[in-house]
């Protein structure tokens, strides 16, 4: 999976920035088109632990310490082999973080970050087909009727702690009912859990964008 800046641009008031993802494999790939499908960010913005680097980030496979009083839902869609999926990012400047999992760091208020991350989560295999395989396989566990234990589920059948997280395949199908699964899926977060996501990557260096810590409301 590849990752082709077409623009990129700071004004005075504003962010832009083009770009195009490509797949150059052979087969199929699922790329993360929304981290949030029923709101926002689509795409989380925050400052790096390097403090010098924005980073803009669509994955779901990413560990977080935040909670959330809804789940939250993403999208993938299908990138077949040699397309492009074109996109755009526009940010009101300063730029300020947008977050669902990462943390928020202080910073150091006003500053101008003079690196850009960006990273687009995507699974290479048939991702509808991997969840609703999960799905089945914990069905038939929990139609044998078998007392599993909490700890060892936890620690070694994570398809368990999914079928919880998707709502079992019921679930599925219904957060999937408007959804072409020859297309797109919509996947909940699965707290690490669904296993595969890959990451496309791009590091731009020498940026001049000007970035301010939002204070404690985050």
């Amino acid at each position: 999976m590849t990752i082709v800046i077409d623009r990129l641009e700071v004004t005075e008031s504003a962010f832009e920035l083009d770009f195009h993802v490509r797949n150059d494999s052979e087969n199929d790939a699922w790329l993360c088109d929304s981290t949030n499908v029923y709101g926002e960010p689509q795409f989380e913005v925050f400052l790096d632990e390097d403090g010098r680097t924005l980073v803009l980030r669509k994955r779901m496979d990413v560990p977080t310490n935040r909670m959330s009083f809804v789940q939250i839902k993403g999208r993938y869609v299908r990138l077949g082999p040699g397309e492009t999926r074109r996109e755009t990012v526009s940010l009101d400047l300063p730029v300020v973080p947008d977050v669902l999992f990462a943390d928020v760091l202080p910073g150091e208020g006003l500053q101008e970050l003079r690196r850009l991350v960006l990273e687009i989560g995507f699974y290479a295999e048939d991702l509808p087909g991997l969840a609703r395989g999960i799905l089945l396989e914990a069905a038939r566990f929990h139609a044998s009727g078998e007392m599993l234990d909490g700890d060892i589920v936890e620690r070694y059948f994570s398809g368990f702690l999914l079928d919880t997280e998707f709502g079992g395949l019921a679930g599925f199908e219904k957060s999937n009912r408007d959804s072409d699964l020859s297309k797109e899926v919509v996947i909940p977060y699965t707290y690490q859990g669904l296993k595969g996501e890959r990451c496309a990557r791009l590091v731009v260096d020498g940026t001049a964008i000007p970035y301010d810590y939002a204070g404690p409301g985050y």
